[in-house]
């Protein structure tokens, strides 16, 4: 059984809300993704890990971001 580890002052969750950029390393499959994003929000609910949404453009969720750890 894996252990969830309680040790993180911050979780967040980042909904896909655009496509990724196609910078030759990461898949751009939107079926993929979403199977990766439906993982990872499974994992939250099952193991009910805090966490904190965090939507908008890049430049809005890297600023609610740094506004949540300062």
């Amino acid at each position: 059984m894996i252990k969830k580890n309680t040790n993180y002052d911050f979780v967040f969750y980042l909904p896909i809300e655009f496509p990724i950029e196609d910078d030759g390393i990461r898949s751009t499959d939107p079926e993929f993704q979403r199977k990766i994003d439906e993982r990872y929000k499974n994992v939250l609910n099952e193991w009910d890990i805090k966490h904190e949404v965090i939507s908008g453009s890049i430049e809005d969720r890297l600023q609610k971001i740094l506004e949540k750890i300062k």
